[in-house]
């Protein structure tokens, strides 16, 4: 059975920072619109704070996950462990977007991802920060998902 937190606690928090991947799940309201589910990499998200975290949103095949935060909000973040223990991490909570230009993108990635690697300065498809203000931590077993080797990040994206 899984557990749930109010908060991201410091031992989770540095098991995030350790995963390679993680997916993000947004839906539309319309009942006949369709959930998503978009993989990251990149090293891009980052912890905020026991409550807040974001993560550099690129240019890639489609803009869905944006599109349904700025229409509600509703937003979930799943890390997976591929190796070590089995754990699944989600981040349940409410996003907004930060769009590149604005003032709170600016200062989220001055603080955030300038002087990082990969050099995201020189990205030219940064679309977005966007940022979940967490209101529930779930952890479950992760029995389920299979052990993966690392291999490395694709580098199509950071040239797109």
């Amino acid at each position: 059975m899984g557990k749930f937190y109010d908060e991201i606690n410091e031992d989770q928090q540095e098991w995030i920072k350790q995963q390679k991947m993680f997916v993000v799940a947004s839906a539309p309201l319309s009942s006949t619109g369709t959930i998503n589910a978009s993989p990251k990499g990149y090293d891009c998200f980052r912890i905020i704070n026991a409550n807040k975290a974001c993560y550099l949103e690129m240019t890639g095949s489609g803009i869905e996950t944006q599109s349904h935060v700025e229409e509600n909000g509703r937003l979930t973040i799943m890390f997976m462990a591929f190796d070590g223990a089995p754990k699944i991490l989600r981040l349940f909570g409410i996003g907004h977007v930060c769009r590149v230009g604005t003032p709170e993108y600016e200062s989220l990635f001055n603080s955030h991802y300038k002087g990082t690697s990969p050099d995201f300065e020189t990205v030219e498809g940064k679309r977005s920060i966007i940022v979940i203000s967490v209101d529930k931590v779930g952890i479950s077993c992760g029995f389920g998902v299979p052990y993966y080797e690392y291999k490395e990040n694709r580098p199509t994206l950071l040239n797109y």
